[in-house]
């Protein structure tokens, strides 16, 4: 006995089962009345369907972090800012160190080439230099003092001890910057004084030493300016103007 198949009609592709030769050469379909060669339904191709595609991944947001709340006023929020270390007369006495820096270095410039190619002599610079480095360490230690560092610490930087890493270690980060500013300040000012009192023999000489010890002490003027006008980082209330350190 035959096995029974399915087969469909190509035109309204109603189905039927019966014996493979009920479907041989064209036959009437009885639904909707046409003549044709049916299919097997076993040998149709199944109809393709298109997968579902996969919604797109959304982005993470990040959580912007709070900002804290001012423990002063209770009101007001914390932002990060930069702002002097030192009060505003001393910032202001800073730039006006830093003004004549360059104009130093230029006339000291000059001084020496006029001095090498006439030999006149520009002036006694060790009697100029005096008290050089007293002043320069005054300027220092108050700077230090001013940014909180530890008294042993300042004593070693005006004696021009080495600072050990446990030391440097217990130090901000504005600190350390602080201290290497300070120790560069100490030493080119010394440098100043030995180059000034070092006793240049004939006017070319004076007007050679006392060019290079302006420009020197411009640097030193440069660089204590500099230390007087710097910045750090502070966490700033935006209502009452608190501030607090951001280490």
């Amino acid at each position: 006995m035959d096995s029974k198949i399915r087969m469909r009609c190509p035109n309204c592709e109603a189905t039927a089962a019966g014996a493979p030769e009920r479907f041989e050469g064209p036959i009437k379909c009885p639904k909707c009345k046409t003549e044709g060669v049916w299919q097997r339904v076993a040998d149709a191709q199944p109809e393709q369907t298109e997968e579902p595609k996969a919604p797109p991944e959304k982005k993470k947001k990040r959580k912007k972090k709070k900002a804290p709340t001012c423990k002063v006023c209770d009101d007001g929020k914390l932002t990060r800012a930069r702002i002097h270390r030192m009060s505003s007369p001393v910032v202001i006495i800073g730039y006006i160190l830093l003004l004549p820096t360059v104009i130093g270095t230029i006339g000291g410039l000059c001084i020496i080439v006029m001095g090498a190619a006439t030999g006149t002599a520009a002036g006694v610079a060790g009697a100029s230099s005096e008290g050089t480095s007293s002043e320069v360490d005054s300027t220092v230690r108050e700077a230090l003092e001013e940014a909180k560092i530890p008294i042993s610490i300042i004593e070693k930087v005006v004696d021009q001890k080495p600072i050990t890493k446990a030391e440097r270690g217990s130090l901000t980060k504005d600190q350390v910057e602080t201290v290497d500013v300070a120790e560069t300040a100490i030493k080119v000012g010394e440098a100043a004084d030995t180059i000034a009192t070092a006793g240049v023999i004939g006017a070319s000489g004076f007007a050679v030493g006392f060019g290079i010890f302006l420009i020197v002490l411009s640097f030193v003027n440069g660089l204590v300016g500099w230390l007087l006008i710097m910045k750090k980082d502070v966490l700033l209330c935006n209502q009452c103007g608190a501030t607090v350190d951001a280490a």
